[in-house]
C-alpha cells in the first residue's frame, strides 16, 4: 500500500493506493480515530460488489455499519436525494464523529460528500472511489455538490475527506470507455504538471 499526502495544513489527509485495500477499511478507520459506527453510501450497481463486502468487513471488526443506496448517475445529485440521506443518518443516530463512507464514482462522492459537509455542520467523509476518474480527480480536493434545475453543481461546499482509499482492483470492473476517460484525465494532469510523466504514459 502506498500513501500520498495532500498537504492542506490542518485539513491535510492521506490517499491510500494499492490492491485489495477494501478489507483494510476497518483498520484505517480505527487508525484515524473514529468510533465504531459508520454509514456507507453507494449506488445499486456497486452495492453487492463493493459496499456489502465493506459492510461485512466492518461488522466483522465490531463496527455498527449501516448501508444505504443512492440512485445511479446524475439522479443521485439532487436535494431530494440528499434529504433522504439526511433522514437515513438521523434514523441511524449518526453523530459528529460518525464517518460517511462514499463507495462509488463521482456522483456518489459528490452527493454523499455534500450530505457529510452539511449534516450537523460537517461530519467526517471517507472516499472509496471505484472509477479511475474518481480516483484521480473527484475524490480529491474536497469538492462536493448537487445539481439544481437551473444549473449543474450549482449547490455545494468544499469538505475535505478524512482519507481516500483508492483500491486499484476496482478498476478491473470498468468498461474500456470509462477507463479511457479516466486515463485522459491522468494524461491531462501529466501535461500540466509533469511532462516526463505524460510522455511515459504515451510510450506505454
Amino acid at each position: 500500500m502506498n500513501e500520498v499526502k495532500v498537504s492542506l495544513g490542518e485539513r491535510s489527509y492521506p490517499i491510500y493506493v494499492g490492491r485489495g485495500l477494501l478489507g483494510r477499511l476497518p483498520a484505517l478507520l480505527a487508525k484515524h480515530g473514529f468510533a465504531r459506527r459508520a454509514v456507507i453510501v453507494t449506488d445499486p450497481f456497486l452495492r453487492a460488489r463493493f459496499a456489502v463486502p465493506a459492510q461485512r468487513a466492518l461488522k466483522s471488526a465490531g463496527w455498527d455499519a449501516a448501508l444505504t443506496t443512492l440512485p445511479r448517475g446524475e439522479k443521485a445529485k439532487s436535494l431530494s436525494v440528499v434529504n433522504g440521506l439526511y433522514d437515513f443518518l438521523l434514523r441511524f443516530d449518526a453523530e459528529r464523529r460518525t464517518p460517511v463512507i462514499a463507495i462509488g464514482g463521482g456522483t456518489v462522492g459528490d452527493a454523499a460528500g455534500f450530505a457529510a459537509a452539511t449534516y450537523f455542520r460537517g461530519v467526517p467523509l471517507v472516499h472509496v472511489p471505484t472509477t479511475l476518474l474518481a480516483q484521480v480527480d473527484s475524490a480529491i480536493g474536497g469538492k462536493t455538490g448537487v445539481n439544481h434545475p437551473l444549473g449543474k453543481n450549482a449547490i455545494g461546499a468544499f469538505h475535505q475527506p478524512a482519507f481516500v482509499l483508492a483500491d486499484v482492483d476496482a478498476l478491473c470492473t470498468l468498461p474500456k470507455r470509462e477507463f479511457l476517460s479516466g486515463m485522459a484525465e491522468v494524461v491531462k494532469y501529466g501535461l500540466v504538471f509533469d511532462r516526463g510523466f505524460a510522455r511515459g504514459l504515451v510510450r506505454q
